[in-house]
């Protein structure tokens, strides 16, 4: 809106500098048809909009609709609509002469009419009154949309009780999983205890066999060794006697 009041501002001036240099007859009709579409359309964004109808839910899943429709709003007139620079009266002529606005009654939309409201709690058609007779509601189609809604309801029910399920299950499984992965921990730890001590006890043993193996070695060079220094004496003492006797 602000650059259609700028281009009317700019056209307004240069047709008063146009007229104070020379009065020539000046071209109209050159921004009427970018005018009319601009108005057409902002009268087209403020229609107002159809007036809403209000669902009641019965105990048998269907659903009644109120027979007193709000009433429609009168037509606003376009020159409301409109801002005040584009709307001008029918009998007068724009402040400047080049720029004019042609807005026909074709082209403004009526508006929407009210759909139409099914009697809400009509009796039947038959001899009863409103007062003093009861309210039946055999007159009433039934409603699809009701049973479309209960499937629905009855599917997400469903698929919330799987889910509760599956969060169920999932947790079962994480607790036995948990309790397998400790299980199995205890039995790597007593395997590796188990597999420690045998390694000490085989450690052990063969620390034992070389002890053994050792006693025995020193004990074999302690006899060889004894037996080597008896063979020493007896040859010592026998050059002694040798000595003496040849003395």
């Amino acid at each position: 809106v602000g650059k259609w009041w700028e281009v009317y501002k700019e056209k307004q001036q240069r047709a008063k500098r146009e007229t104070s240099k020379c009065l020539e007859p000046i071209e109209e009709g050159k921004y009427d048809r970018i005018l009319e579409t601009f108005a057409e359309k902002l009268v087209k964004e403020r229609v107002p909009p159809a007036p809403t109808t209000f669902l009641m839910a019965t105990s048998n899943g269907l659903f009644l609709h109120p027979d007193h429709a709000p009433p429609a709003p009168p037509p606003v007139p376009t020159t409301t609509m409109l801002p005040p620079w584009l709307s001008t009266s029918n009998g007068g002529r724009p402040p400047s002469p080049s720029v004019t606005l042609s807005l026909s009654s074709s082209t403004v939309p009526p508006p929407a009419p009210a759909p139409p409201a099914v009697s809400w709690l009509q009796p039947e058609r038959g001899s009863h009154n409103i007062d003093n007779g009861p309210l039946s509601l055999s007159c009433l189609p039934p409603c699809h949309g009701g049973l479309g809604e209960q499937t629905l309801m009855s599917e997400l029910m469903s698929c919330c009780r799987e889910l509760e399920e599956g969060h169920r299950a999932l947790a079962a499984h994480k607790k036995e999983a948990a309790w397998r992965l400790k299980r199995v921990e205890l039995q790597l730890e007593s395997e590796k205890a188990s597999r420690k001590r045998e390694k000490m006890e085989e450690i052990e043993a063969k620390m034992k066999a070389l002890r053994e193996e050792q006693n025995a070695s020193m004990e074999r060079i302690e006899a060889e060794y004894r037996e080597q220094l008896a063979g020493l004496r007896r040859d010592a003492e026998a050059k002694e006697q040798k000595l003496a006797d040849q003395w």
